[in-house]
């Protein structure tokens, strides 16, 4: 049986929507390194390099936790308390936006590859 391109194509897409919908294909795999080197330079500009090291370490480790909660079915609960700690760490502006954005993006990534 011969395919042409565009079947192919279609087979091709078709096959990998599925798969990420299945959680095996995780686009935003480096999005918690990311997430860690958003932390840093936000801390940077506050604290000591060696602080703000350990910081971001310690809130992907939270990010970490909450992923699994959320995974268990907590029903967005320990996604929202997680992301009202981080408001509250970070106070308000661009900054703590695009870090708590990033942060509910891969928590809510990491508990939908558990439901398939």
């Amino acid at each position: 049986m011969r395919l042409t391109k565009r079947q192919l194509k279609r087979i091709i897409r078709e096959e990998y929507s599925r798969l990420k919908r299945r959680g095996l294909i995780r686009e935003n795999a480096g999005d918690i390194s990311s997430l860690r080197d958003m932390i840093v330079a936000h801390y940077s500009q506050q604290m000591s390099a060696e602080y703000s090291q350990t910081a971001a370490d310690a809130w992907v480790k939270e990010i970490e936790h909450c992923t699994q909660q959320e995974m268990e079915g907590q029903d967005g609960l320990a996604l929202e308390m997680c992301i009202e700690n981080m408001r509250d760490a970070f106070g308000m502006g661009a900054d703590c936006d695009a870090i708590c954005d990033l942060a509910t993006q891969i928590i809510q990534a990491g508990a939908a590859g558990a439901m398939y």
